[in-house]
Protein backbone atom coordinates (compact mmCIF):
# COMPACT_ATOMS: atom_id res chain seq x y z
CA UNK A 1 0.00 0.00 0.00
CA UNK A 2 3.06 2.57 0.57
CA UNK A 3 3.38 2.62 -3.01
CA UNK A 4 0.23 2.25 -4.40
CA UNK A 5 -1.12 5.96 -2.96
CA UNK A 6 0.98 5.81 0.47
CA UNK A 7 -0.77 7.54 3.39
CA UNK A 8 -3.02 9.11 1.88
CA UNK A 9 -4.53 5.35 0.29
CA UNK A 10 -4.05 3.67 3.91
CA UNK A 11 -5.88 7.01 5.34
CA UNK A 12 -8.59 6.38 2.98
CA UNK A 13 -9.71 2.62 4.04
CA UNK A 14 -9.28 3.52 7.52
CA UNK A 15 -11.83 5.91 6.90
CA UNK A 16 -13.99 4.15 4.76
CA UNK A 17 -13.77 0.77 7.45
CA UNK A 18 -14.68 3.03 9.88
CA UNK A 19 -18.00 4.87 8.43
CA UNK A 20 -19.24 1.88 6.37
CA UNK A 21 -17.95 -0.94 7.54
CA UNK A 22 -20.85 -3.09 7.50
CA UNK A 23 -21.70 -1.76 3.83
CA UNK A 24 -17.74 -2.62 3.46
CA UNK A 25 -17.76 -6.39 4.79
CA UNK A 26 -20.88 -7.31 2.85
CA UNK A 27 -19.41 -6.40 -0.17
CA UNK A 28 -16.50 -8.35 0.40
CA UNK A 29 -18.47 -11.37 1.47
CA UNK A 30 -20.11 -11.21 -2.03
CA UNK A 31 -16.99 -10.36 -4.02
CA UNK A 32 -15.35 -13.96 -2.22
CA UNK A 33 -18.76 -15.56 -3.37
CA UNK A 34 -18.63 -14.48 -6.45
CA UNK A 35 -15.13 -15.42 -7.26
CA UNK A 36 -15.35 -18.90 -5.13
CA UNK A 37 -18.84 -19.33 -8.26
CA UNK A 38 -16.58 -18.70 -10.95
CA UNK A 39 -13.50 -20.97 -10.08
CA UNK A 40 -16.03 -23.76 -9.78
CA UNK A 41 -17.66 -22.95 -12.66
CA UNK A 42 -14.30 -23.26 -14.36
CA UNK A 43 -13.58 -26.33 -12.64
CA UNK A 44 -16.29 -28.07 -13.99
CA UNK A 45 -14.64 -27.54 -17.79
CA UNK A 46 -12.71 -30.42 -17.29
CA UNK A 47 -14.75 -33.38 -17.02
CA UNK A 48 -17.03 -31.59 -19.48
CA UNK A 49 -14.22 -31.42 -22.39
CA UNK A 50 -13.48 -35.25 -20.88
CA UNK A 51 -17.05 -36.37 -21.59
CA UNK A 52 -17.51 -34.63 -24.75
CA UNK A 53 -14.01 -36.22 -26.08
CA UNK A 54 -14.87 -39.93 -24.87
CA UNK A 55 -12.04 -40.00 -22.09
CA UNK A 56 -12.85 -42.96 -19.88
CA UNK A 57 -10.09 -42.00 -17.60
CA UNK A 58 -11.12 -38.78 -17.06
CA UNK A 59 -14.82 -40.00 -16.09
CA UNK A 60 -14.65 -42.31 -13.45
CA UNK A 61 -15.14 -40.11 -10.18
CA UNK A 62 -18.78 -39.41 -12.26
CA UNK A 63 -19.53 -43.34 -12.25
CA UNK A 64 -21.54 -42.54 -8.76
CA UNK A 65 -24.27 -41.25 -10.57
CA UNK A 66 -27.08 -43.52 -11.09
CA UNK A 67 -27.49 -44.79 -14.62
CA UNK A 68 -30.11 -43.15 -15.69
CA UNK A 69 -28.38 -39.66 -15.55
CA UNK A 70 -26.14 -38.78 -18.63
CA UNK A 71 -23.48 -37.37 -17.23
CA UNK A 72 -22.48 -34.73 -19.82
CA UNK A 73 -25.97 -33.64 -19.02
CA UNK A 74 -25.35 -33.91 -15.05
CA UNK A 75 -22.02 -31.69 -15.59
CA UNK A 76 -23.29 -29.37 -17.71
CA UNK A 77 -26.07 -28.43 -15.85
CA UNK A 78 -23.71 -27.86 -12.74
CA UNK A 79 -22.04 -25.50 -15.03
CA UNK A 80 -25.19 -24.15 -16.13
CA UNK A 81 -26.02 -23.58 -12.07
CA UNK A 82 -22.42 -22.02 -11.09
CA UNK A 83 -22.74 -19.68 -13.85
CA UNK A 84 -26.53 -18.20 -12.76
CA UNK A 85 -25.37 -18.36 -9.14
CA UNK A 86 -22.11 -16.21 -10.10
CA UNK A 87 -24.30 -13.99 -12.35
CA UNK A 88 -26.64 -13.62 -9.03
CA UNK A 89 -24.05 -12.77 -6.80
CA UNK A 90 -22.19 -10.43 -9.12
CA UNK A 91 -25.44 -8.48 -9.84
CA UNK A 92 -25.49 -8.88 -5.56
CA UNK A 93 -22.41 -7.24 -5.23
CA UNK A 94 -22.13 -4.86 -7.91
CA UNK A 95 -25.46 -3.42 -6.22
CA UNK A 96 -23.86 -3.20 -2.87
CA UNK A 97 -20.46 -1.67 -4.24
CA UNK A 98 -22.69 0.77 -6.11
CA UNK A 99 -24.42 1.94 -2.68
CA UNK A 100 -21.29 2.06 -1.36
CA UNK A 101 -19.89 4.29 -2.87
CA UNK A 102 -22.50 6.67 -3.30
CA UNK A 103 -23.26 6.52 0.35
CA UNK A 104 -19.81 7.01 1.26
CA UNK A 105 -19.92 10.31 -1.44
CA UNK A 106 -22.20 11.58 0.59
CA UNK A 107 -21.03 10.88 4.34
CA UNK A 108 -17.69 12.56 2.98
CA UNK A 109 -19.28 15.91 1.41
CA UNK A 110 -21.41 16.04 5.09
CA UNK A 111 -18.57 15.50 7.14
CA UNK A 112 -16.26 17.94 5.34
CA UNK A 113 -18.75 20.43 5.26
CA UNK A 114 -19.51 19.54 9.30
CA UNK A 115 -15.87 19.78 9.73
CA UNK A 116 -15.38 22.96 8.45
CA UNK A 117 -17.90 24.26 10.13
CA UNK A 118 -16.79 23.00 13.35
CA UNK A 119 -13.62 24.31 13.05
CA UNK A 120 -15.08 28.10 12.97
CA UNK A 121 -15.42 30.78 11.18
CA UNK A 122 -11.96 32.01 10.81
CA UNK A 123 -10.70 28.78 9.35
CA UNK A 124 -13.64 28.31 7.08
CA UNK A 125 -12.52 32.08 5.80
CA UNK A 126 -9.05 30.83 5.20
CA UNK A 127 -10.28 28.21 3.04
CA UNK A 128 -12.42 30.45 1.17
CA UNK A 129 -15.21 30.13 -1.29
CA UNK A 130 -12.79 28.77 -4.10
CA UNK A 131 -11.20 26.42 -1.32
CA UNK A 132 -13.83 25.07 -0.70
CA UNK A 133 -15.56 24.70 -4.21
CA UNK A 134 -11.87 22.77 -5.11
CA UNK A 135 -12.89 20.38 -2.20
CA UNK A 136 -16.23 19.94 -2.84
CA UNK A 137 -16.65 19.50 -6.76
CA UNK A 138 -12.74 18.05 -6.84
CA UNK A 139 -11.16 16.26 -4.32
CA UNK A 140 -14.41 14.77 -3.03
CA UNK A 141 -15.60 13.29 -6.56
CA UNK A 142 -11.65 11.85 -6.82
CA UNK A 143 -11.58 10.54 -3.76
CA UNK A 144 -14.67 8.29 -4.93
CA UNK A 145 -12.82 7.42 -7.99
CA UNK A 146 -9.88 6.21 -5.30
CA UNK A 147 -12.86 4.11 -3.27
CA UNK A 148 -14.18 2.74 -6.66
CA UNK A 149 -10.76 1.56 -7.79
CA UNK A 150 -9.77 -0.01 -4.58
CA UNK A 151 -12.63 -1.56 -4.65
CA UNK A 152 -12.29 -2.74 -8.26
CA UNK A 153 -8.41 -3.84 -7.16
CA UNK A 154 -10.07 -5.83 -4.56
CA UNK A 155 -12.62 -7.54 -6.97
CA UNK A 156 -9.77 -8.18 -9.06
CA UNK A 157 -7.61 -10.09 -6.22
CA UNK A 158 -10.31 -12.35 -5.15
CA UNK A 159 -11.08 -13.50 -8.62
CA UNK A 160 -7.33 -13.96 -9.44
CA UNK A 161 -7.20 -16.27 -5.98
CA UNK A 162 -9.80 -18.61 -7.34
CA UNK A 163 -8.65 -18.88 -10.79
CA UNK A 164 -5.25 -19.85 -9.41
CA UNK A 165 -6.86 -21.96 -6.72
CA UNK A 166 -8.46 -23.51 -9.70
CA UNK A 167 -5.38 -23.86 -11.52
CA UNK A 168 -3.51 -25.76 -9.28
CA UNK A 169 -6.15 -28.07 -8.91
CA UNK A 170 -5.63 -28.63 -12.69
CA UNK A 171 -1.94 -28.57 -12.86
CA UNK A 172 0.19 -27.17 -10.29
CA UNK A 173 3.59 -26.43 -12.39
CA UNK A 174 1.12 -24.57 -14.71
CA UNK A 175 -0.51 -22.63 -11.22
CA UNK A 176 3.33 -22.05 -10.33
CA UNK A 177 4.48 -20.58 -13.58
CA UNK A 178 1.16 -18.24 -14.11
CA UNK A 179 1.59 -16.87 -10.79
CA UNK A 180 5.47 -16.29 -11.66
CA UNK A 181 4.19 -14.32 -14.90
CA UNK A 182 2.06 -12.18 -12.28
CA UNK A 183 5.04 -11.56 -10.43
CA UNK A 184 7.10 -10.39 -13.13
CA UNK A 185 5.12 -7.41 -13.79
CA UNK A 186 4.75 -5.96 -10.22
CA UNK A 187 8.23 -3.75 -10.84
CA UNK A 188 6.55 -2.10 -13.59
CA UNK A 189 3.29 -2.07 -11.60
CA UNK A 190 5.24 -0.11 -8.48
CA UNK A 191 6.89 2.01 -11.12
CA UNK A 192 3.68 3.12 -12.74
CA UNK A 193 2.12 3.42 -8.97
CA UNK A 194 4.53 6.09 -8.28
CA UNK A 195 4.12 7.78 -11.50
CA UNK A 196 0.84 8.04 -10.67
CA UNK A 197 1.09 8.95 -6.96
CA UNK A 198 2.83 11.77 -8.19
CA UNK A 199 0.46 13.03 -11.13
CA UNK A 200 -2.58 12.80 -8.68
CA UNK A 201 -0.32 15.38 -6.51
CA UNK A 202 0.06 17.21 -9.20
CA UNK A 203 -3.74 17.30 -10.63
CA UNK A 204 -5.07 18.15 -6.84
CA UNK A 205 -2.89 21.49 -7.53
CA UNK A 206 -3.75 22.31 -10.73
CA UNK A 207 -7.77 21.40 -9.69
CA UNK A 208 -7.71 23.46 -6.91
CA UNK A 209 -6.06 26.52 -9.17
CA UNK A 210 -8.24 26.06 -12.18
CA UNK A 211 -11.08 25.97 -9.22
CA UNK A 212 -10.15 29.45 -7.96
CA UNK A 213 -10.28 30.71 -11.86
CA UNK A 214 -13.85 29.11 -12.39
CA UNK A 215 -14.81 31.04 -9.23
CA UNK A 216 -13.43 34.60 -10.44
CA UNK A 217 -14.70 33.53 -13.81
CA UNK A 218 -17.93 35.17 -13.97
CA UNK A 219 -16.61 38.87 -13.03
CA UNK A 220 -13.94 38.36 -14.85
CA UNK A 221 -15.45 37.67 -18.08
CA UNK A 222 -17.84 40.35 -17.04
CA UNK A 223 -14.98 43.33 -16.78
CA UNK A 224 -12.99 41.40 -19.93
CA UNK A 225 -16.06 42.32 -22.49
CA UNK A 226 -16.26 45.75 -20.87
CA UNK A 227 -13.25 46.78 -21.21
CA UNK A 228 -11.95 44.90 -24.63
CA UNK A 229 -9.84 42.64 -23.15
CA UNK A 230 -11.33 39.07 -23.64
CA UNK A 231 -8.52 37.69 -25.42
CA UNK A 232 -5.91 38.69 -22.98
CA UNK A 233 -8.90 36.95 -20.00
CA UNK A 234 -9.52 33.91 -22.03
CA UNK A 235 -5.79 33.74 -22.52
CA UNK A 236 -5.20 33.85 -18.23
CA UNK A 237 -7.38 31.18 -18.10
CA UNK A 238 -6.15 29.13 -21.07
CA UNK A 239 -2.85 28.68 -19.31
CA UNK A 240 -4.53 27.17 -16.15
CA UNK A 241 -6.53 24.72 -18.09
CA UNK A 242 -3.65 23.61 -20.51
CA UNK A 243 -1.56 22.51 -17.37
CA UNK A 244 -4.56 20.91 -15.54
CA UNK A 245 -5.14 18.98 -19.28
CA UNK A 246 -1.40 18.38 -19.64
CA UNK A 247 -0.97 16.11 -16.28
CA UNK A 248 -4.48 14.47 -17.23
CA UNK A 249 -3.16 13.47 -20.35
CA UNK A 250 -0.27 12.39 -19.13
CA UNK A 251 -1.49 10.24 -16.69
CA UNK A 252 -4.22 8.25 -19.46
CA UNK A 253 -1.16 7.93 -21.92
CA UNK A 254 0.57 5.85 -18.51
CA UNK A 255 -2.54 3.73 -18.35
CA UNK A 256 -2.45 3.50 -22.50
CA UNK A 257 0.77 2.02 -22.46
CA UNK A 258 0.19 -0.22 -19.16
CA UNK A 259 -2.85 -1.67 -21.21
CA UNK A 260 -0.98 -2.07 -24.80
CA UNK A 261 1.98 -3.77 -22.31
CA UNK A 262 -0.37 -6.16 -20.90
CA UNK A 263 -1.62 -7.17 -23.82
CA UNK A 264 1.62 -8.34 -25.51
CA UNK A 265 1.75 -9.91 -21.89
CA UNK A 266 -1.03 -11.76 -21.99
CA UNK A 267 -0.41 -13.62 -25.75
CA UNK A 268 3.43 -14.50 -25.14
CA UNK A 269 1.54 -16.03 -21.60
CA UNK A 270 -0.96 -17.94 -24.02
CA UNK A 271 1.71 -18.81 -26.13
CA UNK A 272 3.80 -20.33 -23.21
CA UNK A 273 0.91 -22.01 -21.83
CA UNK A 274 0.61 -24.09 -25.14
CA UNK A 275 4.21 -25.04 -25.32
CA UNK A 276 4.26 -25.73 -21.61
CA UNK A 277 1.65 -27.89 -22.24
CA UNK A 278 3.17 -30.05 -24.95
CA UNK A 279 6.36 -30.52 -23.03
CA UNK A 280 4.66 -31.73 -19.72
CA UNK A 281 2.15 -33.95 -22.02
CA UNK A 282 -0.77 -32.82 -20.51
CA UNK A 283 -4.21 -34.32 -22.12
CA UNK A 284 -5.84 -32.09 -24.27
CA UNK A 285 -8.65 -31.71 -21.88
CA UNK A 286 -6.50 -30.36 -19.35
CA UNK A 287 -4.98 -28.03 -21.64
CA UNK A 288 -7.85 -26.49 -23.23
CA UNK A 289 -9.45 -25.72 -19.45
CA UNK A 290 -6.01 -24.35 -18.16
CA UNK A 291 -5.99 -22.05 -21.64
CA UNK A 292 -9.73 -21.05 -20.72
CA UNK A 293 -8.99 -20.40 -17.35
CA UNK A 294 -5.36 -18.80 -18.06
CA UNK A 295 -7.60 -16.60 -20.92
CA UNK A 296 -9.55 -15.42 -18.09
CA UNK A 297 -7.26 -14.22 -16.21
CA UNK A 298 -6.04 -11.62 -18.19
CA UNK A 299 -9.24 -9.45 -17.52
CA UNK A 300 -8.89 -9.35 -13.39
CA UNK A 301 -4.81 -9.18 -14.00
CA UNK A 302 -5.37 -6.02 -16.26
CA UNK A 303 -8.08 -4.80 -13.99
CA UNK A 304 -6.02 -5.28 -11.01
CA UNK A 305 -3.28 -3.04 -12.76
CA UNK A 306 -5.60 -0.15 -13.99
CA UNK A 307 -7.07 0.00 -10.59
CA UNK A 308 -3.99 0.23 -7.93
CA UNK A 309 -2.35 2.80 -10.59
CA UNK A 310 -5.97 4.59 -10.12
CA UNK A 311 -6.09 4.47 -6.87
CA UNK A 312 -2.45 5.41 -6.56
CA UNK A 313 -3.16 8.77 -8.55
CA UNK A 314 -6.80 9.37 -6.90
CA UNK A 315 -6.00 8.71 -3.19
CA UNK A 316 -4.22 12.14 -3.17
CA UNK A 317 -7.50 13.77 -3.19
CA UNK A 318 -8.04 12.54 -0.18
CA UNK A 319 -4.95 13.29 1.38
CA UNK A 320 -5.70 16.90 -0.03
CA UNK A 321 -9.19 17.20 2.16
CA UNK A 322 -7.17 16.21 5.30
CA UNK A 323 -4.35 18.38 4.43
CA UNK A 324 -6.67 20.78 4.36
CA UNK A 325 -9.26 20.16 6.83
CA UNK A 326 -7.48 17.66 9.57
CA UNK A 327 -9.40 14.48 10.65
CA UNK A 328 -13.02 14.38 9.37
CA UNK A 329 -15.51 14.68 12.00
CA UNK A 330 -18.52 12.94 12.19
CA UNK A 331 -21.95 14.95 11.57
CA UNK A 332 -25.02 15.41 14.18
CA UNK A 333 -27.31 12.63 13.14
CA UNK A 334 -29.99 14.87 14.71
CA UNK A 335 -30.90 18.25 15.03
CA UNK A 336 -30.31 19.97 18.37
CA UNK A 337 -32.63 21.46 19.82
CA UNK A 338 -32.54 25.06 19.39
CA UNK A 339 -31.73 26.81 22.23
CA UNK A 340 -33.52 29.73 23.66
CA UNK A 341 -32.50 33.28 21.94
CA UNK A 342 -30.51 35.42 24.47
CA UNK A 343 -32.82 38.36 26.32
CA UNK A 344 -30.33 41.30 26.20
CA UNK A 345 -30.53 45.30 26.80
CA UNK A 346 -27.23 46.71 25.65
CA UNK A 347 -25.04 45.62 23.50
CA UNK A 348 -21.60 47.29 24.42
CA UNK A 349 -18.35 47.36 21.68
CA UNK A 350 -15.15 48.60 24.25
CA UNK A 351 -12.28 49.25 21.99
CA UNK A 352 -12.83 46.63 20.37
CA UNK A 353 -9.80 45.53 17.35
CA UNK A 354 -8.83 42.91 14.99
CA UNK A 355 -5.56 41.82 13.42
CA UNK A 356 -4.74 39.99 10.53
CA UNK A 357 -1.59 38.51 8.74
CA UNK A 358 0.37 40.61 11.45
CA UNK A 359 -1.13 44.05 11.09
CA UNK A 360 -4.41 45.81 11.95
CA UNK A 361 -7.78 44.56 10.13
CA UNK A 362 -9.98 46.95 12.32
CA UNK A 363 -9.32 49.75 14.29
CA UNK A 364 -10.62 50.44 17.91
CA UNK A 365 -14.38 50.79 17.75
CA UNK A 366 -16.43 51.88 20.39
CA UNK A 367 -20.33 51.49 20.17
CA UNK A 368 -23.73 50.45 22.30
CA UNK A 369 -26.43 49.47 21.32
CA UNK A 370 -29.69 49.30 22.19
CA UNK A 371 -33.04 47.24 21.52
CA UNK A 372 -34.62 48.51 18.52
CA UNK A 373 -32.18 51.02 17.55
CA UNK A 374 -30.80 50.75 13.79
CA UNK A 375 -26.97 51.94 13.56
CA UNK A 376 -25.46 52.21 9.76
CA UNK A 377 -21.90 51.29 9.52
CA UNK A 378 -20.06 53.31 7.19
CA UNK A 379 -16.73 53.20 6.14
CA UNK A 380 -14.27 52.66 2.60
CA UNK A 381 -13.54 49.45 1.48
CA UNK A 382 -11.18 46.83 3.44
CA UNK A 383 -11.69 49.17 6.87
CA UNK A 384 -13.68 46.40 8.52
CA UNK A 385 -17.37 46.60 8.44
CA UNK A 386 -18.04 43.28 7.49
CA UNK A 387 -15.58 41.96 10.47
CA UNK A 388 -17.14 44.47 12.94
CA UNK A 389 -20.31 42.28 12.12
CA UNK A 390 -18.61 39.29 12.49
CA UNK A 391 -17.33 40.15 15.46
CA UNK A 392 -20.88 41.23 16.90
CA UNK A 393 -22.34 37.80 15.59
CA UNK A 394 -20.45 35.54 18.01
CA UNK A 395 -17.74 34.47 14.41
CA UNK A 396 -14.25 36.28 15.53
CA UNK A 397 -13.10 37.38 19.21
CA UNK A 398 -11.54 40.92 18.63
CA UNK A 399 -7.71 41.04 19.21
CA UNK A 400 -8.05 43.85 21.70
CA UNK A 401 -11.07 45.09 23.67
CA UNK A 402 -14.05 43.54 24.71
CA UNK A 403 -17.87 43.23 23.59
CA UNK A 404 -20.12 42.65 26.21
CA UNK A 405 -24.07 42.09 26.10
CA UNK A 406 -25.68 43.31 29.51
CA UNK A 407 -22.11 43.66 30.71
CA UNK A 408 -20.47 39.78 30.53
CA UNK A 409 -19.20 38.60 27.84
CA UNK A 410 -20.04 36.50 25.26
CA UNK A 411 -18.40 33.20 26.19
CA UNK A 412 -19.26 29.41 24.87
CA UNK A 413 -22.16 29.63 27.26
CA UNK A 414 -24.13 32.43 25.85
CA UNK A 415 -23.07 32.00 22.83
CA UNK A 416 -26.27 29.45 21.37
CA UNK A 417 -28.71 31.79 22.99
CA UNK A 418 -27.35 34.80 21.29
CA UNK A 419 -26.63 33.39 18.11
CA UNK A 420 -30.21 31.90 18.05
CA UNK A 421 -31.50 35.81 18.74
CA UNK A 422 -29.69 36.91 15.69
CA UNK A 423 -30.41 37.35 11.83
CA UNK A 424 -27.08 37.75 9.47
CA UNK A 425 -27.74 38.62 5.95
CA UNK A 426 -24.21 38.54 3.71
CA UNK A 427 -23.35 40.51 0.65
CA UNK A 428 -22.49 37.55 -1.27
CA UNK A 429 -25.37 35.38 0.03
CA UNK A 430 -27.63 33.22 -2.50
CA UNK A 431 -30.21 30.95 -1.88
CA UNK A 432 -29.45 27.45 -2.32
CA UNK A 433 -32.87 25.75 -2.14
CA UNK A 434 -35.33 25.08 -5.43
CA UNK A 435 -38.23 26.91 -4.68
CA UNK A 436 -39.22 30.05 -2.34
CA UNK A 437 -40.96 27.56 -0.14
CA UNK A 438 -37.76 25.65 0.55
CA UNK A 439 -35.49 28.97 0.67
CA UNK A 440 -38.44 30.44 3.75
CA UNK A 441 -37.40 27.74 6.12
CA UNK A 442 -40.03 25.66 8.09
CA UNK A 443 -42.48 28.44 9.40
CA UNK A 444 -46.05 28.24 8.17
CA UNK A 445 -47.56 29.14 4.83
CA UNK A 446 -49.43 32.09 6.34
CA UNK A 447 -46.28 33.26 8.26
CA UNK A 448 -44.21 33.03 4.88
CA UNK A 449 -47.06 35.27 2.78
CA UNK A 450 -46.87 37.15 5.75
CA UNK A 451 -43.33 37.98 5.24
CA UNK A 452 -43.47 38.01 1.63
CA UNK A 453 -45.91 40.91 1.83
CA UNK A 454 -43.58 42.74 3.96
CA UNK A 455 -40.72 42.67 1.84
CA UNK A 456 -42.43 43.10 -1.48
CA UNK A 457 -42.22 39.87 -2.82
CA UNK A 458 -46.00 38.54 -2.71
CA UNK A 459 -47.10 40.19 -5.75
CA UNK A 460 -44.06 38.86 -7.58
CA UNK A 461 -44.80 35.38 -6.63
CA UNK A 462 -48.54 35.61 -7.47
CA UNK A 463 -48.23 36.32 -10.94
CA UNK A 464 -45.91 33.89 -11.45
CA UNK A 465 -49.26 31.67 -10.66
CA UNK A 466 -46.68 29.19 -8.94
CA UNK A 467 -47.75 29.88 -4.98
CA UNK A 468 -44.44 29.15 -2.75
CA UNK A 469 -43.28 26.73 -4.79
CA UNK A 470 -41.80 29.43 -7.66
CA UNK A 471 -38.39 27.77 -8.38
CA UNK A 472 -35.35 29.54 -7.95
CA UNK A 473 -33.51 28.42 -10.76
CA UNK A 474 -29.41 27.83 -9.95
CA UNK A 475 -28.59 30.36 -6.98
CA UNK A 476 -31.78 32.01 -7.48
CA UNK A 477 -30.81 33.10 -10.94
CA UNK A 478 -34.66 33.19 -11.55
CA UNK A 479 -34.81 36.63 -9.34
CA UNK A 480 -33.21 39.44 -10.39
CA UNK A 481 -30.34 40.97 -7.25
CA UNK A 482 -32.82 43.19 -5.72
CA UNK A 483 -35.46 40.50 -5.49
CA UNK A 484 -32.73 37.74 -3.93
CA UNK A 485 -31.94 40.32 -1.62
CA UNK A 486 -35.58 40.71 -0.38
CA UNK A 487 -35.99 37.22 0.18
CA UNK A 488 -33.02 36.38 1.93
CA UNK A 489 -34.07 39.89 4.13
CA UNK A 490 -37.16 37.80 4.58
CA UNK A 491 -35.54 34.26 5.65
CA UNK A 492 -34.30 36.46 8.30
CA UNK A 493 -37.09 37.97 9.47
CA UNK A 494 -38.94 34.69 9.57
CA UNK A 495 -36.29 33.96 12.63
CA UNK A 496 -38.29 36.80 14.68
CA UNK A 497 -34.27 38.18 15.68
CA UNK A 498 -33.68 40.81 18.34
CA UNK A 499 -30.33 41.59 16.36
CA UNK A 500 -30.60 42.20 12.49
CA UNK A 501 -27.02 42.06 11.48
CA UNK A 502 -26.94 43.45 7.28
CA UNK A 503 -23.97 43.57 5.40
CA UNK A 504 -25.03 45.66 2.43
CA UNK A 505 -28.10 43.58 1.92
CA UNK A 506 -29.97 45.90 0.27
CA UNK A 507 -27.04 47.57 -2.11
CA UNK A 508 -28.75 45.58 -5.22
CA UNK A 509 -32.32 48.42 -4.20
CA UNK A 510 -32.59 52.22 -5.50
CA UNK A 511 -32.73 54.45 -2.78
CA UNK A 512 -36.77 54.72 -3.28
CA UNK A 513 -36.93 50.76 -2.24
CA UNK A 514 -34.32 50.63 0.09
CA UNK A 515 -36.44 53.36 2.03
CA UNK A 516 -39.48 51.80 2.06
CA UNK A 517 -38.34 48.32 2.77
CA UNK A 518 -36.55 49.45 5.78
CA UNK A 519 -39.54 51.17 7.09
CA UNK A 520 -41.47 48.59 6.84
CA UNK A 521 -39.26 46.21 8.95
CA UNK A 522 -39.33 48.48 11.56
CA UNK A 523 -42.82 49.18 11.91
CA UNK A 524 -43.25 45.68 11.72
CA UNK A 525 -39.83 44.74 14.33
CA UNK A 526 -39.76 47.82 16.79
CA UNK A 527 -37.92 45.97 19.19
CA UNK A 528 -35.33 44.58 16.70
CA UNK A 529 -31.87 46.27 16.56
CA UNK A 530 -29.64 46.20 13.61
CA UNK A 531 -26.34 47.14 12.41
CA UNK A 532 -26.74 47.70 8.67
CA UNK A 533 -23.23 48.20 6.67
CA UNK A 534 -23.91 50.82 3.71
CA UNK A 535 -21.75 52.97 1.45
CA UNK A 536 -24.76 55.51 0.45
CA UNK A 537 -25.44 58.31 2.64
CA UNK A 538 -28.77 57.46 2.12
CA UNK A 539 -28.96 54.41 3.14
CA UNK A 540 -27.03 55.96 6.60
CA UNK A 541 -30.05 58.43 6.72
CA UNK A 542 -32.55 55.52 7.30
CA UNK A 543 -30.79 54.46 10.40
CA UNK A 544 -31.18 56.37 14.41
CA UNK A 545 -27.43 57.17 13.82
CA UNK A 546 -24.06 56.43 12.31
CA UNK A 547 -20.89 54.59 12.95
CA UNK A 548 -17.74 55.81 10.57
CA UNK A 549 -15.29 53.18 10.83
CA UNK A 550 -11.42 54.59 10.52
CA UNK A 551 -8.94 53.21 8.12
CA UNK A 552 -6.27 50.72 10.45
CA UNK A 553 -3.51 52.79 11.81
Amino acid sequence: MRDFGGGPARALFDDIRRVQGRPLGTVVVLMAAGALAEGLGLLTLLPLLALAGKRDAETQTLAWLPPAIDPFLAVLALFVVLMIARAVLLLARDKALTRLETDYDASLRLRAAATLAGRGWPFAARIGQSGMQALLANDVPRTALAIHQGLAAATAIFLLAAQLLVALLLSPIMAVAALALLALGIPSLVTLARRGRASGREIVDSQGETARAVFTFHAGMKAAMAQGSVAAFLATYRESLDRLAGQLSGFATDLARARARHAMAAAIAAAMIVAAGHFLRLDLPRLLALLVLFARMSGPAQALQQALVGLSAYAAAFGSIERNLGRLVDAPTTAEPAPAPLRWSRIELDRVALHRDGGPALAPVDLTLMPGEWVAVLGPSGVGKTSLLDQVAGLLDPDSGSLTVDGEPLGPARLPGWRAGIAYVGQQEMPLEATIDAALGGASAADKWAMLDLVGLADLVRAANADLDLPLDDRGARLSGGERQRLLIARALLRRPSLLLLDEATAALDVAAEQELIERIRIAFPDTAALLVAHRSESAALCDRALQLRTPA
